[in-house]
């Protein structure tokens, strides 16, 4: 890899989180899709692995948001699909130049840049990075070494299973990772709450990590490690 670029998906602020509509406004799932949105960029940014941070959006919000970041911004077109925007994103950073890509899910609130360069490090010695959801259902990180074969379900029900028949039909190697900041995404009611646990109770715990913020507040992830594999079973 030589020119390595991070792309984030990002629709408009108060379109976001609809299974939480029933608790919050659209202007507070706002403000909780931006708070993550935050992190996830700001850790992109302070890990200084990407020759470039690209965000796709179909919003002028976050367009303006995304500017005191200093990062592109792509516009969309209202209505495409997640795969449309993505493939999009990924032409665009073909056009600058950008040979490997990691796609990264914007509501990650506790996404670290340790993990990040753990997930970049394993892209180093396989085709394709997939970071699951804590479900273990969904997609929230797909990193390719290349961008020439580029098979993506992100947003699909069930895309982490889906993504690994792809990349075994398309003779793709690839590393199945799960952190606790990649694995954790703020979409059901019972996420918001433990999101809103662990900000009650992080308080006292400043000094620490974010890692060992969480640790302490009890907040269960899925166990720290990563397998390299062409195949999954029992998964």
């Amino acid at each position: 890899m030589t020119s390595l670029w991070a792309l984030v998906p990002i629709k408009c602020f108060t379109r976001g989180k609809s299974r939480l509509e029933e608790m919050l406004s659209p202007e507070e799932r706002g403000e909780l899709v931006k708070t993550c949105c935050d992190n996830v960029v700001s850790s992109l940014l302070r890990s200084g692995l990407f020759a470039g941070v690209l965000i796709s959006t179909d919003a002028l919000g976050v367009r303006d948001w995304a500017v005191r970041y200093g990062v592109e911004v792509l516009l969309e077109e209202p209505g495409d699909s997640l795969a449309q925007v993505l493939q999009s994103g990924l032409r665009h950073i073909e056009k600058r130049g950008g040979d490997s890509g990691l796609m990264v899910m914007g509501d990650l609130p506790f996404l670290e840049v340790e993990e990040l360069r753990r997930v970049v490090g394993a892209l180093e010695h396989c085709d394709v990075v997939i970071a699951p959801d804590r479900r273990g259902s969904g997609t929230n990180l797909l990193g390719f070494r290349s961008l020439e074969k580029t098979p993506i379900h992100l947003g699909e029900p069930g895309s982490f299973r889906a993504h690994r028949r792809s990349m075994e039909r398309a003779g793709l190697s690839y590393d199945v990772v799960k952190f606790k900041g990649t694995g954790f995404d703020l979409d059901l009611p019972e996420d918001y709450w433990v999101w809103r646990r662990w900000q009650a109770e992080s308080a006292p715990l400043k000094g620490l990590s974010l890692a060992a913020q969480i640790d302490s507040a009890g907040i269960h992830r899925e166990s720290i490690g990563s397998r390299n594999q062409t195949s999954s079973p029992g998964l």
